[in-house]
């Protein structure tokens, strides 16, 4: 069990580490989300983020033991609807900024650093659909 686990971690791609910090920074997101500020006054940082997060994290270090070509798109699916989740959470507070007024209330620095996290973890896995999820070896790399 130790030796297959260190060849995964030795043939492991660039894609399959792509994928897996995408679901770091997202996970980190989410706990700051989940325990500080919410995106609305009135609202919490909501169920559908946290399930979106956790299922796409959770298929993005299943890309480390299955290796398909394919794999990374599931996550990126999960990453999405979490990045359009906030989005259309945030906007309400974004537009209040904008229009300086007071009427959905939220932290506007918080809805744009979780805009940025869960981008950055939508591009990483977006970049990892397009990465081997293995690296070739010296005697692949020959035939």
């Amino acid at each position: 069990m130790k030796e297959m686990l260190l060849w995964k971690l030795k043939t492991a791609g660039i894609g399959v580490w792509l994928g897996i910090s995408a679901g770091i920074i997202a996970f980190v997101c989410m706990i700051m989300g989940a325990t500080g500020k919410a995106l609305l006054d009135n609202t919490g940082f909501g169920a559908d983020i946290i399930i979106f997060v956790i299922v796409g994290m959770l298929l993005s270090f299943a890309a480390f033991f299955l290796r398909f070509d394919f794999w990374q798109l599931i996550p990126t699916l999960f990453y999405s609807l979490a990045f359009g989740s906030v989005i259309n959470g945030g906007a309400a507070v974004i537009m209040d900024k904008i229009n300086n007024v007071v009427y959905s209330g939220g932290d506007f620095n918080s809805v744009v650093i979780y805009l940025v996290l869960f981008g950055i973890s939508c591009i990483l896995s977006i970049v990892a659909c397009f990465m081997r999820p293995s690296r070739q070896t010296k005697s692949e790399a020959i035939a």
